[in-house]
């Protein structure tokens, strides 16, 4: 237990500018949620291997799924967000028509987390959901965002860090 609380604390102090970001008016269940998305990433990384390749608030169940893969694997956790039980764990073998896309979460220079935050810091409201994708050939995180009740659409390029053209859901 001392193990999860150093880590914990440790990824809330590297993560700790990114938090603010991930609550949303869209998601006001996280707000009341006793354990945030950086410490359930960091649950999700303790229980599998990999890159993360997306996190989700799901509000019916309040819990977060991660998901994370390495070249040849993927993981989904499943979170509780009120006691960070591990409600859920599965993993599975990656298609072989998936591992271009694997292959290039796995090399991406910017992570999840970091992508999160530029897209908040980008002025299109907080960041509430994340996924990598490969965009007509481009490795990218599709951020959704939310700001004055609009949902927005921030594309985040996964080597640069650049926003791609931002769009109104």
């Amino acid at each position: 237990m001392k193990t999860l609380s150093v880590l914990a604390t440790s990824v809330l102090l590297t993560f700790g500018a990114v938090a603010p970001s991930f609550a949303a008016p869209t998601k006001a269940a996280v707000v009341q949620s006793q354990f945030d998305v950086n410490q359930a990433i960091a649950i999700a990384k303790q229980k599998s291997q990999g890159k993360v390749k997306s996190v989700d608030f799901d509000k019916d169940d309040s819990e977060y799924e991660v998901e994370l893969a390495t070249t040849s694997t993927k993981y989904e956790v499943r979170i509780d967000a009120r006691t960070g039980k591990v409600n859920s764990q599965k993993q599975e073998r990656i298609k072989t028509k998936d591992t271009d896309k694997y292959k290039a979460l796995n090399t991406a220079k910017i992570d999840l987390a970091k992508a999160m935050q530029i897209a908040a810091s980008s002025g299109n409201g907080q960041a509430v959901d994340a996924e990598f994708d490969i965009e007509k050939g481009t490795a990218v995180y599709e951020v959704k965002t939310v700001k004055n009740g609009q949902e927005y659409e921030v594309i985040i390029d996964a080597n640069t860090g650049r926003v791609i053209p931002t769009k109104r859901d």
